[in-house]
C-alpha cells in the first residue's frame, strides 16, 4: 500500500501561448509538494509528477480519459488521497473525477 494519492491541476486551459509554462509550473509545484510529503516518512503518488515527464518523450494526450485507468488503479491502493488547491483544480475534469473516486 501506498499511503498518499496527491492530486491536483494540470491541463491549462487559458491562452495557448502560456500552455507549456503553466503545465510545467503545475508539475513542478505539484511534485516539490510531493517531495515535502515524501521527505516526511510517507510514499507518495502523484500522477502529475509520473506522467509529465513522460510527455517530453511521447506527444501522449493531457486528457482525464486517458489517464484514467492508470490513475484508478494506483488510486486503488493508496490509502488516502490528497487535493492539492492550487489554482484550477476546482475547473480541472480530472481533478473532479478523482475526488469523486476517492
Amino acid at each position: 500500500m501506498l499511503d498518499v494519492y496527491l492530486m491536483g491541476p494540470y491541463t491549462w486551459h487559458g491562452p495557448e501561448e502560456m500552455r507549456r509554462f503553466m503545465e510545467c509550473d503545475r508539475f513542478r509545484t505539484i511534485t516539490k509538494f510531493a517531495a515535502q510529503i515524501a521527505a516526511g516518512g510517507l510514499t507518495v503518488y502523484s500522477p502529475i509528477t509520473h506522467s509529465h515527464p513522460l510527455t517530453e518523450y511521447q506527444n501522449l494526450p493531457g486528457t482525464w480519459e486517458y489517464w484514467k485507468r492508470q490513475d484508478e488503479a494506483v488510486m486503488s491502493v493508496c490509502r488516502e488521497c490528497r487535493q492539492l488547491t492550487m489554482d484550477g483544480w476546482i475547473g480541472s475534469v480530472g481533478c473532479q473525477a478523482e475526488i469523486a473516486m476517492a
